[in-house]
């Protein structure tokens, strides 16, 4: 929640606002967006305010897996003090352009640097990608997730619940165990790697590990699939234009208020593992479902 107090001095005392809180998602418990706080004022140069926030897009149970997002909305004053009104509604009107890219390729052999919105744990991923004309070379270290130390993990957050991820892996120049993890701390993760001319899933939660094998058909080149939807994560590999879709878990297995997890939200991306281990991978793509919200009227 969002409430402000008043002082003449830094060092208080402070009064509070009998209208406290100035903006607050408690009594809204079927609200899309919840947790809403950590307010900062912004005037524009044309005069106009603007309040942003952050918060989380729940799912069932108020389970999140999106971390904390900024929100945003415009407001005016009341007198002496911020009228932000009742909620953050779904679509609030901006006058400013928003973009936004729901459908990201990246052709790694292509790129001089890694993009920002990628990210690594422990450790910068400058000491194991290299960028080449054959593709993103991982250079793995010996940990595996939840192990401690350095692992080799290219990773990029969940944006939104309903989305795609495929990772094309160059196996005719690739050693060792390589491919894609979704993730959210080092006790609940899931990864589905390519080693030994076998597809092995591997999904974990807290101290329960599941371990899957399949049948491996590629030999030079195989793109493995990660989707999602508000209910599971679902693993498979092309062939062709179709997917086949192979395996699946819970969103909730990797939510926030199970996982218990530091991290701020589900990441997944490209992971090798093992000493010695060398993964090269041509391309990523990332395609994301805008939500459809309905208008939330709350009177």
């Amino acid at each position: 929640m969002v409430t402000i107090f008043v002082s003449d001095s830094v060092w208080g005392p402070f009064a509070p606002y009998e209208k406290n809180p100035l903006l607050s998602h408690r009594d809204y418990a079927n609200h899309p967006f919840q947790n809403i706080g950590h307010a900062d004022f912004v005037r524009t140069d044309s005069g106009e305010w603007h309040v942003f926030l952050l918060g989380v897009r729940p799912r069932s149970l108020l389970r999140h897996n999106l971390g904390r997002e900024v929100f945003a909305k415009q407001f005016s004053w009341d007198g002496f003090w911020p009228d932000l009104g009742r909620e953050i509604r779904p679509h609030e009107p901006m006058p400013a352009k928003q973009i936004r890219r729901n459908c990201r390729n990246y052709e790694w052999r292509k790129l001089k640097t890694i993009p920002p919105e990628w990210c690594s744990v422990r450790i910068d991923y400058s000491d194991f990608t290299e960028l080449t004309p054959g593709g993103l070379v991982l250079k793995a270290f010996a940990a595996d997730i939840g192990e401690g130390g350095a692992t080799s993990l290219l990773l990029h957050r969940q944006e939104e619940y309903r989305f795609s991820f495929t990772a094309t892996l160059d196996l005719a120049v690739s050693s060792g165990a390589n491919g894609i993890a979704v993730l959210n701390g080092g006790t609940h993760h899931a990864t589905m790697l390519i080693e030994n001319g076998k597809i092995l899933i591997k999904k974990q939660c807290y101290d329960i590990v599941q371990r899957e094998t399949h049948a491996l058909e590629q030999t030079e080149r195989i793109s493995l699939v990660l989707r999602g939807d508000e209910d599971h994560y679902y693993f498979g590999i092309k062939e062709g234009n179709k997917t086949k879709i192979i395996s699946r878990m819970r969103t909730e297995i990797l939510a926030t208020e199970v996982s218990s997890s530091p991290f701020t939200g589900t990441l997944f991306g490209l992971f090798s593992k093992g000493r010695g281990t060398k993964g090269i991978f041509v391309d990523s793509l990332i395609l994301l479902e805008e939500p459809n919200y309905e208008e939330h009227g709350n009177d």
